[in-house]
């Protein structure tokens, strides 16, 4: 991909009549890839953090339906044989 990308940043600094066409190019093409790779850190950063926080909502949701079960065999009187399914 940095080849192809390159090769268009070069070929328009030369229809563009830039001086040293293959330096802008390269420059461009450098800035261009730092970009694209800062983005591409900053999204699965993104991704990352929302992960983790699914994944705390999930676990507190599991503690408090462990809860509400434990709850309901204790006011049905099924605790004893509740501990012994869990």
């Amino acid at each position: 991909m940095f080849l192809v990308v390159l090769l268009i940043c070069v070929a328009g600094f030369r229809l563009l009549s830039f001086p040293y066409p293959a330096y802008f190019g390269l420059g461009a093409t450098i800035g261009l890839e730092a970009l694209y790779f800062l983005w591409k850190r900053k999204r699965n950063q993104k991704k990352y953090d929302k992960a983790v926080s699914l994944q705390s909502e999930l676990s507190d949701l599991k503690q408090q339906e462990f809860e509400l079960r434990y709850e309901e065999a204790k006011m049905n009187g099924q605790l004893d044989r509740w501990k012994k399914e869990t």
